[in-house]
């Protein structure tokens, strides 16, 4: 049985063998062709095509053209290197008379693989489909892998059909696609696509342009605060955040919303959510002028929002509302002011603050908050937003105490490190903190932030 035909019984384009003069003709023909081809399809799949199906039909195209390319050039070598008889021969199929000038025997028709070159062309076919192939991707800049790279999402987003462009969009944030969602291109696209006229596609968009940072859409997301509104106007504020251009117009805009926004949760919360995000110390008396007023759900973003700004200017009103915590029993409220003061005490509150965590209960423990929000794909959580850690209320005082550096913190961490009836989890995280000091260069302790 026969695993391999020979090239005898192939068959294939015998007739451009009959002329060496028009197999390289031929030859340089399909070269050119095959190459011209792919520059077009290069050019239109990435750059103007909105239909995933054309393009694979031309790339598929593309590959016959290759393929055909390579086998006339493989004629060609072939004739080259084993002769012209073995052209009339094995691609010609003529019958040519042996050394005595008769008629070939029938049983000498049947042409061994071996004895008409058969493996030697196929390795030769083989050798010149890769170069081909590699011709037209070094011609073309290499398009099929740019196509894989980010061609694919770019024709998504140009698709007529608006779930396929929300899509598109949709996937960028996905783990897998980083590199497509950092290319300039893909990043503009996504861009222009706030301007998109179906509703759903600019909601995905903006959440995009959020999410990846595109800073070059922070004027449009502006001028949406007041064309835009319901989930739409929520994305806006978020990505205006997310953007973290603080002192800019967008954050002066959400700032000025802010008091607007009680009694409409889900927009003050995407408004807390943007100040958080963009970390700027100033906007934290806004801010904390709410505590006290907010719904308790709202009072637990607020609290997050004043942490994320760094700064130990609320940190009064936090303390405040931290006693207020423990005088009423609110242990929802008491675990969310004890995240907030990890970032706002100072050393005045070091003593205090030691204190409490030698006399808190170790069973006191806080449960996890966050906010989901939208994500690459259903059910599949990203980026969630951590308003409270969950952890014991011992270990947020510890931590607290770690962020001001007071004085022999070190070696209080490993006192407690060392202390055998301590919680195993707190001796750990204490023996890593006193690691972490002992590497580091010294820091001076937070001191309060003295405003007029």
């Amino acid at each position: 049985m026969k695993l391999v035909a020979s090239v005898s019984e192939l068959g294939l384009l015998g007739g451009l063998a009959r002329s060496p003069r028009s197999l390289a003709v031929v030859s340089l023909v399909s070269l050119a062709a095959s190459v011209i081809y792919g520059l077009l399809v290069a050019d239109h799949v990435i750059w103007s095509s909105s239909s995933v199906g054309l393009n694979l039909t031309l790339i598929t195209g593309q590959f016959f053209f290759v393929l055909f390319g390579a086998y006339v050039h493989a004629m060609l070598a072939g004739s080259l290197l084993f002769g012209d008889k073995w052209r009339r021969r094995v691609l010609v199929g003529e019958r040519l008379p042996d050394s005595d000038g008769d008629a070939p025997d029938e049983d000498l028709l049947q042409i061994d693989r071996f004895k008409d070159n058969t493996l030697p062309f196929y390795g030769l076919f083989a050798v010149l489909l890769f170069a081909n192939w590699f011709a037209v991707q070094v011609v073309s800049g290499n398009y099929l892998q740019e196509y894989n790279r980010k061609g694919y999402h770019l024709t998504l987003m140009r698709a007529e059909e608006p779930n396929d462009r929300a899509r598109a969009v949709r996937s960028l944030l996905d783990p897998i696609n980083r590199a497509t969602g950092n290319d300039p291109d893909v990043r503009e696209k996504v861009r222009t696509l706030l301007d998109d006229p179906v509703p759903g596609v600019r909601l995905w968009a903006i959440w995009a342009v959020g999410h990846l940072e595109i800073v070059r859409g922070h004027g449009q997301l502006v001028s949406m605060l007041d064309s835009e509104d319901g989930e739409i106007l929520i994305e806006v504020i978020e990505a205006i955040g997310r953007l973290r251009l603080a002192g800019e117009d967008g954050e002066r805009r959400l700032l000025a919303m802010l008091p607007a926004t009680i009694g409409d949760d889900r927009r003050a919360r995407a408004v807390l959510h943007a100040l958080g995000f963009l970390r700027n110390p100033d906007s934290a008396g806004p801010v904390t002028s709410l505590l006290g007023l907010l719904p308790s759900d709202l009072e637990v973003v607020a609290l997050w929002a004043i942490g994320e700004m760094r700064t130990t200017a609320p940190r009064e009103a936090v303390i405040e509302r931290w006693s207020h915590a423990e005088a009423v029993e609110d242990h929802r409220l008491l675990c969310a002011t004890a995240e907030a003061m990890k970032h706002v005490t100072t050393v005045d509150d070091d003593a205090r603050l030691r204190v409490l965590f030698r006399e808190t209960p170790a069973e006191i423990r806080c449960d996890q908050e966050r906010w989901m929000g939208r994500s690459f794909e259903d059910d599949e959580p990203f980026r969630p937003v951590e308003y409270v850690m969950r952890e014991s209320l011992r270990m947020k005082y510890m931590k607290a105490v770690f962020n001001i550096g007071g004085r022999g913190l070190r070696e209080w961490l490993v006192e407690i490190a060392w202390d055998t009836d301590e919680d195993p989890e707190i001796r750990r995280l204490a023996d890593q903190m006193a690691e972490a000091l002992r590497n580091a260069p010294a820091r001076p302790p937070r001191e309060a932030l003295r405003t007029p």
